[in-house]
């Protein structure tokens, strides 16, 4: 006799549905109906005891219709432990989740990642904790009892001194923390740069506290912002957090999960521009001298390993197929909004450029869209009357990482995206006016 387990993973944790650990044996399927996508109610499922050498189970109806619909190809079903789905309906802020958009993600999705980073999966394994249960990270008791000791600052709704030109300086700090809020820490830290008036948000504690917000730096540690009755120093945990080390297995899985979870909040959130010319024809662009930079089309999907035998990368058997996007520069483009996709990974923190907005100044002329738009990860740049001449662009093994604009004026701008990587850097700069940008976008993991 041997024991039959389901081996399909969940799109959230990516440990299987098995019975190993009572919680692994709870889950929901997203699943295609001819009305649209579901969400099944809770099932569990046993061990079904077979006869050797059996594959299958004596009866598909106690196991229920999802472990076939999951293993069709394609799969008309993603399974997801109950309490992951906890999990992740909070990065959407508990509002209601088109399961026909997270559907589309979920297909979109890389292949298992359970290996990924792993170097010891029988610890991790053995250690495994459920879901929901809070993790305990050393250090944090200690750094708690030593309040900051950086001066409070008496700063109220009616302290709102006016710096210059600093406009920020006419708001009352709770609007300029609010504003903080939104940002994440590298780019708030760039924003005090060039703004004394932002300077005092630093300094606040509630300004660190929302550095653990669900969908913030820190949002693995989400759960610790339910103490509210207790008093931390959330900037001191931010920097003990900093790195998280597999010794600490715990968190480590926490975090690990919280980062997939992110990876399918990002990508439904993405809206993606429709495919082809934009509002003009291909002859108008017959004499345009084209200066390029290209990089390797990305793949998310992580090789599988096999324990054995070191790592083997299996992708679909379609090639992705890049959609390219081309847009005029008109004489009414007074900006443009950049997009970025920032994502953590064992290696650290990675920039993706994946679409731009060219803004119109007339209100009536929508913005035309290249590639993806992502609300929320933005960069915006105003022209103010000067010429657009090209990009410095920073490339990766996973496309574009970086850009910055260069104009007529000699300005030198700041870099957009994570420029600070050992990538290579090129300057697609021309001598007169850019009059139109192209780009391909590889689509395959973005719906």
């Amino acid at each position: 006799m041997q024991c039959y387990t389901l081996t399909s993973h969940c799109v959230s944790c990516e440990w299987k549905i098995r019975t190993d650990y009572p919680w692994m044996a709870l889950y929901r399927a997203i699943y295609l109906t001819p009305e649209g996508t579901q969400l099944s109610s809770i099932s569990e499922v046993g061990s079904e005891e077979l006869e050797e050498g059996d594959s299958t189970p004596d009866s598909d109806l106690e196991l229920g219709p999802w472990w076939s619909m999951a293993n069709s190809k394609p799969a008309t079903a993603f399974l997801i432990h109950s309490c992951c789905w906890s999990l992740l309906i909070r990065h959407f802020a508990n509002d209601e989740v088109d399961l026909d958009r997270l559907f589309e993600v979920c297909r979109n999705r890389s292949a298992s990642r359970t290996a990924e980073g792993v170097h010891d999966f029988d610890s991790l394994w053995s250690s495994l904790q459920h879901p929901l249960i809070r993790p305990i990270i050393r250090g944090i008791g200690d750094d708690t009892k030593q309040l900051s000791k950086i001066q409070r600052l008496n700063i109220g709704a009616s302290n709102s001194t006016f710096l210059g030109p600093d406009c920020f300086g006419r708001l009352p700090i709770e609007i300029r923390l609010e504003i903080a809020a939104y940002l994440s820490t590298a780019d708030f830290l760039g924003l005090r740069l060039v703004s004394r008036a932002m300077v005092p948000v630093f300094s606040l504690q509630s300004f660190w506290r929302t550095r653990f917000r669900v969908n913030g730096d820190r949002g693995f540690l989400n759960c610790l912002t339910d103490d509210r009755g207790k008093q931390k120093n959330w900037r001191s945990i931010y920097h003990c957090t900093a790195r998280i080390e597999q010794a600490y297995l715990h968190v480590w899985s926490v975090r690990r999960q919280w980062r997939n979870n992110c990876w399918l909040r990002d990508r439904y959130s993405m809206t993606q521009a429709l495919s082809g010319q934009t509002e003009f024809e291909d002859n108008s662009l017959d004499e345009v001298a084209w200066k390029e930079a290209a990089a390797e089309i990305r793949c998310d999907r992580i090789p599988k390993r096999l324990w054995r035998d070191g790592f083997k990368c299996k992708c679909r058997q379609e090639e992705p197929i890049p959609v390219s996007h081309t847009a005029l520069l008109h004489d009414l483009v007074i900006g443009m909004t950049v997009f970025i996709l920032h994502e953590g990974t064992t290696r650290g923190r990675r920039s993706h450029i994946i679409g731009f907005d060219l803004i119109s100044a007339d209100a009536e002329i929508p913005n035309i869209t290249l590639g993806h738009r992502l609300p929320g990860s933005q960069v915006t740049i105003d022209f103010y009357g000067r010429h657009l001449r090209g990009f410095g662009i920073v490339t990766g093994n996973s496309g574009i990482r970086a850009l910055r604009p260069v104009f007529d004026s000699g300005t030198i701008t700041s870099w957009i995206g994570d420029s600070e990587q050992d990538e290579m850097t090129m300057q697609l700069i021309l001598k007169d006016d850019v009059k139109a940008i192209s780009a391909k976008f590889d689509v395959s993991h973005f719906p």
